[in-house]
């Protein structure tokens, strides 16, 4: 009885020490959360273009990952009437030489850039051994090294700022 008396007693001073949060300066209080505007934006229904709508304004022309390397590049073109979007989500099928399936994947890609433009995009690589490398890229020095692969790439959604 003397246990559980003192474990409630030890649990109840945690407790209130742990609720507090104690500062050094008076007068500060704490800040709310700062939500992405990417997040913010993706949870709004009127200001996504998805599908075919979202492919009209925006074309990927590009793709690279190199082997040994932990980051994909793409190239991302907007068309000429474009409105200003904040972000791209891409849907990514990584498939190997003989078509099987390696992985599938979507890319949120925060955009800031006018309409006509093309830019480069550096986004982590889904490759986290390092030992696949896109088909079209130099391949390594002997074939033993890496193993080639495909993608098939499309335009899941346009976020419009």
């Amino acid at each position: 009885m003397k246990r559980l008396a003192l474990f409630v007693l030890l649990t109840m001073t945690a407790a209130l020490f742990c609720a507090a949060q104690y500062t050094t300066r008076p007068d500060l209080q704490p800040q709310p959360a700062v939500t992405s505007p990417v997040a913010a934006a993706d949870t709004a229904v009127a200001d996504t273009l998805r599908g075919e709508q979202a492919q009209a304004i925006v074309t990927v022309t590009g793709y690279e990952k190199p082997l040994r390397s932990t980051k994909e590049t793409v190239l991302i073109r907007l068309s000429d009437d474009a409105p200003v979007l904040s972000a791209v989500v891409l849907d990514i099928e990584y498939r190997d030489m003989s078509g099987n399936a390696l992985h599938r994947r979507s890319v949120t890609l925060p955009i800031s850039q006018e309409a006509g433009q093309t830019r480069m995009h550096v986004f982590r690589s889904w490759d986290v051994n390092r030992v696949f490398y896109y088909h079209l890229n130099r391949p390594p020095r002997t074939t033993a090294q890496g193993t080639p692969y495909k993608i098939a790439m499309t335009v899941a959604a346009a976020i419009l700022r």
